[in-house]
């Protein structure tokens, strides 16, 4: 039981990190919470679907590529998806370039949750394990902030969304199927190369790096939006407040 409280401990802290990079203004409490329980049962529903998809495409004998190749674009969109619903059902708290990234995020955590869980189910527990779990954890909750960004920009009309959306949910794509490539070849030979560690080691670093990169990106963009609000010159929609809030410790 420690193993699976720590990990809920160390997705709190992860979800607690992104939302203070949210400067401007912050999401309300418990549509954060509802976020991550959504993308949490969505998890499970992707999981049979991947199932499904390997058994009548593959004779359920998939190779290690295509059985990344699916479980990337599954879970990725995935999370875009409850993003974007999240944008259209509740615009009135989606109304920052920075929404897209925290939403996001969570929905990143959600998901790495519950599958952090179910390989728990039948795993050896230990510090060991713990580790693998936190990488897990890392990887889900930086690929659904890189995949979902774009909503955020989307949501405000912010110029080149389009091709926001595209790369970001591209980057999330390509990294999670190297990412699941190479944890497919571990399994396969049981043992772990120096090229494994260092590309796996790469691709966390990339997805950091872009990671921040969109915080940064998100952070300028969420001021000036904010600020067009308030000199009337920005768009307001969304129920955006008329006055433009100040940056939140």
């Amino acid at each position: 039981m420690l193993v699976y409280a720590a990990v809920l401990v160390t997705a709190a802290g992860l979800g607690w990190l992104v939302v203070r990079y949210d400067l401007y203004d912050r999401e309300p409490w418990w549509l954060l919470a509802i976020t991550f329980a959504v993308a949490f049962v969505a998890m499970r529903a992707c999981g049979h679907l991947e199932d499904a998809i390997f058994r009548s495409a593959f004779d359920g004998l998939p190779t290690t590529w295509m059985m990344a190749l699916v479980a990337a674009v599954v879970e990725e969109s995935g999370k875009v998806a409850i993003v974007a619903a999240l944008a259209l059902l509740v615009p009135r708290h989606f109304n920052d370039p920075m929404d897209g990234l925290v939403y996001g995020a969570f929905a990143g955590l959600g998901m790495a949750v519950e599958e952090s869980f179910h390989y728990l189910s039948f795993s050896e527990l230990d510090a060991r394990t713990l580790g693998a779990e936190t990488v897990r954890l890392l990887a889900h909750h930086l690929l659904g902030a890189i995949g979902g960004f774009a909503i955020g920009m989307a949501r405000v009309r912010a110029r080149g969304w389009q091709l926001a959306l595209v790369g970001g949910f591209g980057t999330s794509l390509v990294l999670h199927t190297l990412w699941d490539r190479i944890s497919g070849a571990q399994l396969e030979t049981i043992t772990t190369t120096d090229f494994q560690r260092l590309a796996a080691i790469a691709l966390m670093l990339t997805a950091m790096g872009v990671f921040a990169a969109l915080v940064v990106i998100g952070t300028r963009q969420s001021r000036e939006h904010f600020a067009g609000v308030a000199d009337g010159s920005g768009d307001s929609a969304g129920g955006a407040s008329p006055s433009a809030p100040t940056a939140k410790p």
